[in-house]
């Protein structure tokens, strides 16, 4: 069977569960997780690569920014279950995924990328298996610290990236053994800070572009991100229905992917209402497993209902 760059992305979305899945484990389980999930981030490069020898097709467009969010939100969904960083931390770095998300669609000509925000995802899984290393093998800290500032310098050097951008990234890399030094929850806190701060920084061109091109529509925007914010701060509530939480994230991404195929795009009503039901379900712990049910059942249909037409402009 021929490898191709779609097949690839495919295999990155369907093999996550079990790196998430393996964190629960002791550390020997942890390692694997990263080697794993290691694994699933390099084809990344490799989809890309592959794409640009054997042709860019309209699938792969869909198919790789939406692989690329869903790898990076259910990973640190399970970081902030897990304890390894605060779920206020998390949410903060969700957030300017599903902003960049609900622009996308209704921006013209959609949201060119800039340099930071390719690299952004490097940092965001690097800085993933930083935590996952330092939770299952602490005593090795400085290690992991030092093989990741190699790692960093030698992507910068062989990056066909300006001056000025190799010298931000050795910089980020110089940092990194400097970590050791702090005690290993203040280190890790410190890390996702830090992936905070550059993703953050990533979305300020989209953001500015976004906000200035929608003016009218920015509270439907807001209202658009509302609802899966709203499901992040429920999940602590919710027990093992907790992991519905990563499936309705995934079903969120590809609405906001098909809605990019659609000539008109309509805010949802319905969805915001659903943002307002999970304020008050907050204050009702034991209806927050059904609330995360119901939210899933109404993204279900909706990207069921987008995608008959999406999927027929994808394939034709």
């Amino acid at each position: 069977m021929k490898i191709t760059a779609n097949r690839l992305t495919f295999l990155r979305i369907l093999l996550l569960p079990l790196p998430c899945l393996l964190l629960y484990g002791g550390p020997g389980a942890k390692l694997t997780a990263l080697g794993l999930g290691s694994l699933l981030g390099l084809t990344d490069y490799f989809d890309g690569k592959l794409a640009r020898q054997q042709g860019i097709t309209r699938l792969g467009t869909f198919l790789d920014p939406i692989a690329d969010k869903i790898f990076i939100a259910t990973l640190y969904f399970f970081l902030a279950r897990l304890g390894f960083l605060p779920l206020w931390l998390v949410a903060g770095l969700l957030l300017r995924e599903f902003l960049v998300s609900a622009l996308r669609p209704r921006v013209p000509g959609s949201l060119p990328v800039v340099w930071l925000a390719k690299v952004k995802t490097t940092f965001q899984m690097l800085g993933a298996a930083l935590l996952v290393a330092l939770a299952a093998f602490p005593q090795w800290a400085f290690w992991f610290f030092l093989a990741a500032s190699l790692l960093l310098m030698f992507g910068a050097l062989i990056s066909r990236a300006s001056i000025q951008r190799k010298l931000f990234l050795y910089g980020v890399a110089g940092l990194l053994p400097f970590l050791v030094l702090l005690p290993r929850e203040q280190a890790s806190l410190v890390l996702g800070l830090g992936v905070l701060a550059i993703t953050w920084l990533s979305a300020w061109p989209y953001l500015q572009k976004g906000f200035s091109a929608v003016k009218g529509a920015r509270r439907e925007v807001l209202g658009e991100v509302f609802l899966p914010t709203v499901v992040l701060f429920l999940s602590p509530s919710a027990g093992v229905f907790g992991l519905l939480v990563p499936l309705i994230l995934v079903l969120f991404f590809f609405k906001a992917a098909f809605l990019l195929l659609n000539p008109r795009v309509r805010f949802s009503k319905e969805q915001f209402l659903l943002s307002l039901a999970g304020l008050a379900v907050s204050f009702f712990p034991q209806l927050v497993p059904a609330y995360l049910i119901l939210v899933t059942f109404y993204f279900f249909v909706e990207v069921l209902v987008l995608s008959r037409k999406g999927f027929r402009e994808l394939l034709a």
